[in-house]
């Protein structure tokens, strides 16, 4: 194994340790015994995608809560106040998605209150659910710390998607917080899935709540 492979290894287990750590102390679920989920979706918005989703949801009846980047939500404010419009929550995602894992403690707080006071929210959910222990201790202060206990994967190339889905549905219990995204990266994988999992998700007769600020 060469040096860069093993760097990334090390990068990912660690990512991993700190992801299960956070999920002690922050918020993936929601304690309910009503059939009721909780949809996010990160780093919008951005054109196309976002419209695209806000459709999908509006044919559901459902609500969903946005993380936005503040570099993002400044660039599309029409986007935002379409969100808005339709009845969903936004969400702080940072301002410029950096990794706490790979930034300075100083240069990744100020980007995370950057975009606090750029989008007015307490919910904060960080870029690859990742934070160190100074920077989570410190955030945690005045946010709401968001994760999730169910991923769309819609990051991921080469996903049998119909075999995921499944899986998905299948770990869907009341209150839980479901990962998707409205970029454009993603948009081909996320538009993949999601229709797949709100149809099966809506003939189990859950309903989509929006996460308190």
């Amino acid at each position: 194994m060469n040096t860069f492979n093993l760097e990334k290894m090390i990068n990912r287990i660690y990512s991993s340790i700190m992801f299960r750590f956070l999920s002690l102390f922050s918020l993936n679920k929601i304690k309910t015994e009503e059939k009721v989920i909780y949809l996010t979706f990160d780093d919008g918005p951005e054109p196309g995608i976002t419209e695209t989703i806000l459709n999908l949801l509006n044919e559901y009846n459902a609500k969903a809560t946005f993380f936005c980047t503040g570099k993002n939500f400044e660039k599309h404010s029409e986007l935002v106040q379409l969100i808005k419009d339709n009845g969903h929550c936004l969400g702080n995602h940072t301002y410029s998605h950096l990794n706490a894992l790979k930034e300075s403690y100083k240069n990744y707080i100020n980007d995370a209150n950057k975009g606090k006071e750029i989008i007015q929210s307490n919910l904060f959910r960080p870029p690859w659910g990742a934070l160190s222990v100074c920077t989570f201790l410190n955030l945690r202060k005045k946010n709401k710390l968001i994760l999730w206990s169910i991923t769309s994967k819609d990051t991921y190339p080469n996903t049998d998607w119909e075999k995921h889905c499944q899986l998905m549905v299948n770990e869907t219990k009341p209150g839980s917080i479901v990962l998707f995204h409205f970029s454009l990266k993603h948009a081909v994988r996320t538009l993949q899935i999601l229709p797949i999992y709100m149809k099966r998700i809506n003939e189990m007769n859950f309903k989509y709540y929006l996460l308190k600020d």
